[in-house]
């Protein structure tokens, strides 16, 4: 389904942004906070950005480094503004595979580093949540391994579900491929 979308944009100067369906952008204009990134960015070899969200995988992104508990969503939302107030545009360098909830690539970047590897075969179907969750994990690394740099968008936040009420290893959600 990635690698479908990203061969619809026309051009390879394009961007395309892939979003956890578990997330929630909470200012309301952040697409223009990304595209202003972008146009600040677009000549530092940028792999792909991602940003700052409340529960992750990956603590770089945890805004202060951690899973944060809270479910109120207006506390996520002052987060969010005061980022996008103080810190709009600004980016920090991530040096190691980055948690998928956000990934905004260009579609000549996803051409080179050999677009992402989320077509499965049968055998790996059956072993759906291993396989398919690590497709943010194994197009990072090819980011990495191909000298491209990976951004945190330091002023963008998203609330982020990631199983808050069922626990970070709770699986039954995501089923098999049928």
């Amino acid at each position: 389904m990635y690698n479908h979308y990203m061969s619809l944009l026309p051009n390879d100067d394009d961007y395309a942004a892939f979003v956890d369906g578990d997330t929630m952008f909470l200012t309301a204009n952040y697409g223009k906070q990304i595209s202003d990134i972008i146009e600040k960015y677009k000549d530092h070899n940028v792999g792909l950005f991602t940003c700052y969200t409340n529960r992750t995988g990956n603590a770089e992104q945890c805004y202060k480094g951690v899973i944060s508990e809270d479910g109120e969503i207006r506390n996520h939302r002052e987060i969010a503004l005061e980022l996008q107030k103080t810190q709009y545009d600004q980016v920090k360098e991530l040096t190691n595979i980055i948690s998928g909830h956000l990934m905004v690539v260009q579609k000549k970047i996803w051409r080179d580093v050999g677009f992402f590897a989320d077509e499965l075969s049968d055998k790996m179907k059956t072993r759906y949540t291993k396989n398919l969750l690590a497709v943010d994990n194994r197009f990072s690394k090819r980011i990495l391994k191909n000298n491209y740099k990976i951004y945190l968008m330091e002023g963008v936040y998203l609330m982020h579900y990631y199983r808050l009420c069922e626990g970070k290893e709770f699986r039954d959600h995501l089923g098999a491929i049928k």
